[in-house]
């Protein structure tokens, strides 16, 4: 079951927020923005608030046990390029999320006047990492993530 969780993430990252239809489902949380996508006995459910600084957290379950999570804070730090362009841009290098590294965007991608770079430390078990996209080559969002297998 081990093995399935990292193939099943990426799937689950790339079908919700990342895909901008989101898979969005009536929040357990007042306020919250839930996006859920579920394979076999595998869910992934992602609860955040805020939008253009956000706070939130994913957690998969298997069999209806919590089984990894991931806790996340940031947003947009420039009043220009606006939002939607900031996070049509973070959708595209979320599509990138990778088994070597599902947590995120990848390492580095770049098209136009933006510029997106992921930096982390630890392996899904255990991870810390910080994403940062740049506007011609000034921060226009910054966010942190931590997270790890649960006992």
């Amino acid at each position: 079951m081990g093995s399935q969780l990292v193939p099943f993430l990426i799937e689950a990252k790339r079908s919700s927020y990342a895909a901008g239809t989101g898979n969005r489902v009536q929040s357990l949380l007042p306020g919250g923005i839930q996006l859920e996508y579920r394979s076999g006995d595998w869910l992934y459910r992602d609860i955040y608030f805020g939008e253009e600084f956000f706070a939130g957290h994913e957690v998969v379950y298997y069999r209806n046990r919590p089984w990894w999570s991931m806790v996340y804070a940031g947003g947009v730090k420039l009043e220009e390029p606006p939002p939607d362009q900031i996070y049509s841009f973070l959708r595209r290098a979320l599509l990138m999320v990778d088994a070597q590294v599902p947590f995120r965007g990848p390492d580095s991608f770049e098209e136009g006047d933006f510029r997106y770079a992921c930096a982390w430390r630890g392996t899904v078990e255990w991870f810390e990492g910080m994403e940062v996209i740049f506007h011609r080559e000034r921060i226009a969002y910054q966010l942190t993530f931590s997270g790890g297998m649960i006992n």
